[in-house]
């Protein structure tokens, strides 16, 4: 007996940026129109979340700032009125364990966003991120996982993005990290 049913796939993404995080292109209205054409039944924007003043190494060359935070959320309400599926507002977070309000508090408080996404781009070294690609030898690699581990277990974030970011550089698998 032949097969005959037609399966429709269910397409979502959950982690898109727009050009506000400075190393994507796309407004949240570019992203529904493609999203129509394409059969799109759920998109949800993460883009790099801004950070508050405590950090003073966040990074600002990949993220929005707190000033154009306003603009990035208005920009997909007015997309999700032209839309024939669901927006939802998210951001995508590193973890530093002194900006745990900020995420609570304004991304999700203040600002309104439905979701946050875990992007465990660096190891925190005191008050320095360093972006844990660049060091291929995975010497901070535990330190690495504890702390996505602990920004995990917070429950603040919906989903871990990327986690293979670490092996991004050619970094050596070892015996120590398999393990």
């Amino acid at each position: 007996m032949p097969f005959n049913r037609i399966v429709r796939m269910n397409i979502t993404n959950f982690h898109t940026h727009t050009y506000l995080c400075n190393h994507a292109t796309g407004t949240p209205a570019d992203y529904v129109e493609e999203g129509k054409k394409k059969g799109c039944s759920g998109l949800g924007f993460s883009d790099h979340c801004p950070f508050p003043s405590v950090l003073k190494d966040y990074w600002p060359e990949v993220r929005m700032s707190s000033e154009q935070t306003p603009q990035y959320i208005e920009s997909i309400k007015k997309a999700a009125l032209e839309a024939d599926f669901p927006l939802y507002i998210g951001f995508e977070c590193e973890w530093d364990a002194k900006v745990k309000n900020w995420y609570t508090d304004e991304l999700k408080g203040k600002f309104g966003a439905q979701y946050l996404v875990l992007g465990s781009h660096w190891v925190t070294e005191g008050s320095r991120h360093l972006y844990i690609p660049e060091d291929p030898a995975l010497k901070l690699f535990h330190k690495y996982t504890d702390q996505t581990i602990e920004a995990i277990s917070t429950g603040i974030f919906s989903f871990l993005a990327h986690p293979d970011v670490c092996m991004a550089k050619n970094a050596i698998w070892n015996a120590d990290i398999v393990v």
